[in-house]
């Protein structure tokens, strides 16, 4: 290690210790042993003891001990316990991390990081001109989303003035963090690409904030990118129409979205202000990394990504199991990476959040695995990697990872593509074009046979009736998968028109009508007796069908049943990152325990997800273009059948919804695009 890398590396340690290590020491008030007897201690000399003094008296204790993030706590009591609580056997810890200063040492620490980065060149592609606008964007967000930052900064005030403190504050951070940002950059730009991978590491969303430290770094190079640039690019003019229509359309509501494990890349309430910011950073973020993988054309090195990608996800399951072993680790986790939700607490697998904390959602890290492994092994079979023992130590971490994020999705395209590749890559006899054709054969053979042989009435329906138990039409309608013993008369009333296939007889009840969701009333409209012709199913018969073999038939029958566009929204979306309409906007029933109806139920697709932002016109147009960069694609790109692995994943997980999950996508095509790298012996 370089004296640089040792000096950046202490200091970083120094910066995050010690916030939570200073302490009066004047005042004789010390950290003593936890237990129910010095609960009461605790509460009453709050804001006293640092987290480091009480966990190093409290090291070794057998009581199971949680700490929390108290982020409306003052400045004053940053780094210090601001109470304690008991629920059942287990100590509540609350740590102060006031807001706005966690998002100085947050920031400090990620551009150190950022420094380690090795400089290619002395140029600077930046300009300290984007300093004229950035710092202004993301103080007016704090304007614009009143409702989160009220409740999640015990300092916040609206109001604008000059003697609005608070404000002023902001803006001041957020200059000193967009000019470090420039100089940390300055001859780094064509090597970022080499280091995305460590967007899974630091994850770098800012505590109790709705902002992500990578939609400043992206949006800086954004904004100089079109200062020195001074004219828009084609792609640019469709988003500005789409930006006319989203303001345009805009009407303002009380509809208030925290964000949960979306924080910092999702709008938190439908106005016009809000809405603005995002439609901005969200532009300038694309453009920016756009901009920052063009400028890595040259100096792309696989064997470094590759490098960076297996110690990003190596140090992310260390971490994760170590912060599940270790209280005082989750909590440093949590703080140090920029977490949008604590990690798992205890080593024992949960489905579906068995990597919580480095990733929101468990079939999102699930795909970075899958990801990461596909293209190891399209390097190994192509000899474009030299395996050694730190490679294998890695790849096996990597392999236990996926394992254990529960997604079989990911495991299984990952064996069905590396399949595919192998067969391509090793069988060029004449018989190829005969194979495949036979395969194709069996398959419809075997489909045909399953469907001929199974309800095929209801298999093509069964999204039609997940939709209708979610509406607010019945009650006591049981799912798909628990329909037997059911006396529940409605549920007798849905089959029967499905059987008859009848299906828009619910809809005659006009209290019906005016219940259902206009995206409801659409897909009957298609469905019809006329066009579900028996053994030969329509578009929704097809979808239906598909949602029922990949298990999303009651989550995608519930954004059926929550989805109420207006013909103008269905057309153009509701802007992006802006979720609050389609979740609140219109009230269903939901099938679920009384403790999960106020749980997180997002679309379960990314397809859907980018219906709801940029709505049918504008999720064809990214379609239109993704399928042109396939269709010019060279079969000998390397990121060819990774970019295939992340789109065929991501049609069954909200994975846009996560800024690097996002962000993998679009490097991932972009490689593609532009034939960043050729494997020349495939």
């Amino acid at each position: 290690m370089s004296k640089q890398k040792l000096f950046t590396s202490i200091l970083i340690l120094l910066i995050l210790i010690i916030p939570f290590l200073i302490n009066n020491r004047s005042d004789d008030i010390e950290a003593i042993q936890l237990e129910n007897s010095t609960v009461g201690y605790y509460q009453s000399t709050t804001c006293k003891i640092s987290l480091i003094e009480f966990y190093l008296e409290n090291r070794g204790s057998e009581q199971k001990i949680y700490f929390n993030n108290n982020d409306y706590a003052d400045i004053n009591c940053f780094g210090k316990i601001t109470g304690v609580d008991k629920v059942n056997d287990t100590y509540f810890v609350s740590i102060g991390t006031n807001t706005s200063f966690s998002a100085l040492i947050q920031s400090l620490i990620w551009i150190l990081l950022l420094t380690l980065v090795p400089k290619l060149d002395d140029k600077n592609y930046l300009t300290y001109k984007c300093l004229y606008l950035l710092p202004f964007l993301l103080t007016y967000q704090h304007v614009s989303e009143i409702r989160f930052y009220s409740s999640s900064n015990i300092l916040y005030n609206s109001e604008i003035s000059t003697e609005n403190l608070y404000l002023l504050g902001v803006f001041i951070l957020n200059f000193f963090i967009s000019l470090l940002i420039i100089d940390s950059l300055k001859g780094r730009i064509k090597n970022l690409s080499n280091y995305i991978p460590f967007l899974f590491l630091i994850v770098g969303t800012y505590l109790g904030s709705n902002l992500n430290f990578y939609l400043i770094l992206f949006s800086c190079v954004g904004i100089s990118f079109y200062i020195k640039k001074k004219k828009l690019l084609r792609t640019d003019k469709y988003y500005i129409v789409f930006f006319g229509f989203w303001i345009l359309n805009f009407s303002n509501n009380n509809h208030f979205f925290d964000g949960d494990k979306l924080r910092g890349f999702s709008n938190s309430i439908y106005s016009t202000r809000s809405q603005l910011f995002w439609i901005l950073i969200v532009f300038f973020t694309i453009r920016g990394f756009f901009y920052v993988v063009d400028k890595s054309r040259e100096e792309f090195d696989i064997d470094k990504f590759m490098k960076n990608f297996l110690i990003s996800l190596g140090l992310v399951v260390f971490f994760g199991v170590i912060g599940s072993l270790s209280p005082i680790v989750n909590f440093f986790n949590f703080f140090l990476f920029g977490q949008n939700k604590r990690g798992m607490k205890e080593f024992t697998s949960i489905a579906g959040n068995t990597w919580r904390g480095f990733s929101s959602s468990a079939e999102s890290i699930g795909e970075v695995f899958g990801f990461l492994i596909l293209i190891f092994l399209i390097l190994v079979v192509n000899k474009k990697i030299k395996i050694t023992s730190k490679y294998n130590l890695l790849t096996l971490v990597v392999i236990f990872g996926l394992i254990r994020s529960n997604n079989f999705a990911s495991i299984l395209s990952l064996f069905l593509l590396m399949t595919l590749y192998l067969y391509f890559r090793f069988y060029k006899g004449r018989n190829r074009t005969l194979l495949i054709s036979l395969f194709i054969l069996c398959t419809t053979i075997g489909l045909v046979t399953l469907f001929l042989n199974s309800n095929y009435s209801f298999n093509t329906s069964n999204l039609i009736y997940e939709a209708t138990r979610h509406q607010s039409f019945y009650e006591n309608i049981p799912s798909t998968n628990n329909q037997l013993g059911s006396t529940s008369k409605s549920h007798y009333l849905v089959l029967e028109a499905i059987e008859k296939n009848d299906v828009g007889t619910i809809l005659l009840d006009e209290s019906n009508f005016e219940a259902a969701s206009s995206s409801y009333k659409f897909l009957f409209n298609v469905f019809t007796p006329e066009l579900n012709i028996k053994y030969v199913p329509n578009l929704v018969g097809l979808i239906s069908i598909l949602s029922l073999f990949i298990n999303r038939s009651e989550m995608w029958g519930i954004f059926i049943a929550k989805y109420n566009p207006s013909v103008f929204e269905f057309l153009f979306g509701y802007g992006p990152q802006q979720l609050n309409e389609y979740l609140f906007g219109h009230k269903i029933r939901l099938d679920v325990p009384s403790y999960k109806t106020s749980s997180l139920f997002l679309p379960h697709s990314s397809l859907l997800d980018l219906i709801i932002f940029v709505g049918f016109i504008g999720t064809f147009v990214v379609l239109l273009y993704v399928l042109k960069i396939f269709y010019k694609a060279d079969k000998k790109n390397i990121f060819l059948y990774p970019s295939i692995f992340l789109l065929i994943n991501f049609l069954k997980s909200d994975s846009i919804l996560y800024l690097n999950s996002f962000l993998l996508i679009l490097f991932s095509l972009q490689m593609l695009n532009n034939n960043f790298y050729k494997n020349e012996k495939t």
